[in-house]
């Protein structure tokens, strides 16, 4: 009964997200690309800080369903290729101006802001590293000429970007008459009306000289992406938080001001040939900490808040130009399809979805006509190898197509303890105890099992994929935390020392086709998940490290194997090969000579210092678990017991260890725990064997 429904279960499951799939792709919706979410959604996720709601430092912005991506020199260089970016309106887009010039080059860009008598529009018209940033208004013509008949990029001479932010200015007091002929302020009616006519204005002119088509839902550029753009930003503030009633009243009258315009580009956004970016007004709302005059003007933000104003600009604009330049890692999801699929990468998704199609009709088919369960095994099509499959689509589709909303990590200890609990209760529920738990004998009984036992294992490893996995959801840094993740990763390596070299000697299997199945076992997801997500394999952390340390056992418990049973040769053996590894990875390049050799002949683009980083970290672990194994079988083989009395003093030695390493490695820094992680990780790992193997009932 278990198994049939299983086997409903699976196929249902499959059944639904292949539906998914075949509504979503025609039918992406309003925002197939996730630009509408960065053009008008977000909010600060930063932790709140005071009763007022404020969460400064205002560090991590978030628009619904995707990732801003922080752009630097190189990405804003590589998506404009020469071509310039005009901004345009009050000295809130000056702010923008600025703080896109220290994103390209904050050396020059403060030595240019720091001369004294220089006037700020100088800001504006300034080239950091080939890279115009102007003000001038006769590239709104170029920009509208080369939207007709686009021309190669080499030849484009208008703006790849235009950014206007003109509403702030028309709450000043003198729009149509100098301060020096009249202190009266100038009617509100008539600067609302000067502000509309010139959005009006403005409006026609491009909607008159540019293709009419949605630039967030149109098909992307096969290499520009969504292509040039003009956006506005509707105005926002101002907040003034000084105790001037002039200034006050001041302040009052123009936030009044600013709601109005807000308003009425709300009313007639439907007919606006621009877009607006609400997410710019958005990041102050609600905010009084953002401001950086909240004494004087009130309508400036804070320097680092202007360059996220950018950083919004440039992900609107370049996500999709860059991700077909470097589409790998992916970091970028907002606006963006996710580059030109290679065909590799096409061709399995396409194929995958076909076999998936055709393994679950074989499986309802099967079920309907009563089918037994292993007939369905046997088969081509069987929803074993297609839940495989199915794994494998699910990561695509969630991860390289805009089907699944995507959300930026924050650290936070309560999460992570909301997310530890629960696992814990369901660990400590599912304890099953053969005896007293003050039995500490070894005495045999039916149901003993043996020392470091296949299911222990396997529980051990199954609890730790849990807690690197809430560790890495929870966006964890530093501390305690980051020292037992990095226990449990050396633990992994422990264990595939001591199981492979059990197995070698007891089963004396040398075979290719052992070692290639085990192989096999550890790589067929992370290979398939290379080629299906357009990545490198080494990405997959695990699979390529316990691999190598598969084939570092396998190597030294083949070699003249036929003494494997000779304590003292093993042993040998054993310190032979560490003594190999240890100077083969510690005193010469030959992980940066490999990746080298690798890259010339196979185009691999893998990182040399990321694999000698994995490896050395866990460098002598792996041989503890070798030692383990053999010690075991020594005493297995001589029926070795150790006294109560030892036993006693071995568990409450290991938990001393344990208690005592975590206390001593919380007070240093993460950068002085890794120096010193591959030589004392063995300590607490070795203490959590013996609290879980010595006593009867902890092992059983």
């Amino acid at each position: 009964m278990n198994g049939c429904w299983t086997r409903v279960l699976s196929a249902v499951f499959a059944t639904l997200f292949l539906a998914a799939v075949t509504l979503k792709t025609p039918y992406p919706g309003n925002d197939p690309y996730r630009c509408r979410a960065v053009q008008n959604t977000g909010r600060w996720i930063d932790p709140v800080r005071d009763e007022q709601g404020n969460r400064d430092p205002f560090r991590q912005w978030q628009p619904d369903g995707c990732i801003l991506s922080q752009y630097g020199s190189g990405d804003i260089r590589r998506c404009m290729e020469g071509r310039k970016i005009f901004l345009s309106g009050d000295s809130t887009s000056q702010n923008v101006a600025r703080a896109m010039g220290n994103m390209l080059d904050s050396k020059q860009f403060k030595k240019i802001d720091s001369r004294k008598g220089v006037p700020r529009i100088q800001l504006y018209n300034t080239t950091y590293h080939g890279q115009k940033i102007q003000r001038l208004a006769n590239n709104i013509d170029k920009y509208t000429e080369e939207r007709h008949n686009i021309p190669s990029i080499k030849d484009q001479q208008g703006p790849a970007l235009i950014y206007i932010s003109a509403g702030a200015w028309f709450t000043h007091p003198h729009v149509l008459k100098s301060c020096n002929e009249t202190n009266v302020t100038d009617p509100w009616d008539k600067r609302y009306g000067l502000f509309r006519n010139h959005v009006v204005s403005l409006n026609r002119f491009i909607g008159d000289n540019i293709p009419d088509h949605d630039p967030f839902r149109a098909p992307m550029d096969p290499y520009d992406g969504i292509g040039n753009l003009i956006l506005y930003a509707p105005p926002a503030g101002p907040r003034y938080l000084g105790d001037d009633p002039a200034q006050q009243v001041d302040r009052d009258r123009r936030a009044n001001e600013v709601f109005e315009m807000q308003q009425w580009l709300q009313e007639h956004e439907g007919n606006l040939s621009i877009p607006l970016v609400w997410s710019i007004p958005g990041v102050v709302a609600g905010q009084d900490k953002i401001w950086r005059d909240p004494l004087r003007s009130g309508f400036h933000v804070k320097f680092h808040v202007a360059e996220l104003r950018a950083n919004i600009l440039f992900n609107m604009r370049c996500n999709a130009k860059l991700d077909r330049m470097m589409p790998y890692p992916y970091s970028r999801t907002c606006c963006t399809d996710y580059g030109i699929k290679p065909s590799t990468q096409t061709t399995l998704v396409g194929l995958g979805l076909m076999y998936l199609t055709i393994c679950v009709f074989c499986e309802l088919f099967h079920i309907f006509t009563n089918r037994p369960q292993d007939y369905s095994h046997r088969s081509l099509f069987n929803m074993r190898t297609g839940c495989l499959v199915l794994t494998l689509l699910m990561c695509y589709y969630a991860d390289r197509t805009q089907m699944m909303a995507k959300g930026s990590k924050l650290w936070q200890l309560g999460d992570f303890v909301a997310l530890c609990l629960p696992c814990i209760a369901i660990c400590l529920s599912t304890i099953r105890r053969s005896d007293p738990p003050w039995n500490l004998s070894f005495t045999q009984s039916n149901t003993d099992q043996p020392f470091l036992s296949p299911d222990q294992i396997d529980e051990w490893k199954g609890w730790m994929q849990v807690f690197i996995l809430i560790y890495h959801w929870a966006g964890a840094q530093g501390g305690l935390i980051h020292v037992l993740v990095r226990l449990c990763m050396g633990a992994y390596v422990f264990q595939t020392g001591y199981v492979h070299t059990l197995d070698f000697m007891n089963e004396k299997d040398f075979s290719f086709n052992h070692a290639a199945s085990t192989l096999l076992r550890l790589n067929i997801l992370p290979c398939l998940l290379a080629y299906f997500m357009d990545t490198e394999y080494m990405a997959y952390h695990f699979s390529p490290l316990l691999s190598f340390w598969f084939l570092v056992v396998y190597a030294t418990m083949a070699i003249d194997s036929g003494h494997n049973n000779e304590l003292q040769f093993l042993l040998v053996k054993i310190c032979v090969s560490c003594m190999i590894i240890s100077i083969v990875f510690l005193a010469t390049p030959f992980t940066s000579w490999t990746f080298y050799i690798f890259q010339g002949i196979f185009k691999i683009q893998w990182s040399a210092e990321e694999w000698q980083r994995s490896v050395t970290l866990d460098l002598f672990i792996a041989y503890v678990g070798m030692l383990a194994a053999v010690i075991g079988r020594e005493m297995k083989k001589g029926e070795v017991s150790v006294r109560l009395g030892l036993r006693v003093c071995l568990v409450f030695g290991g938990l001393f260890s344990i208690l005592h390493y975590l206390s001593f490695t919380s007070n240093i820094t993460e950068s002085s725990y890794m120096k010193w992680h591959p030589y004392v990780s063995v300590i607490p790992i070795l203490g959590f064997v013996m609290l879980r193997n010595i006593p009867w009932s902890a092992r059983n």
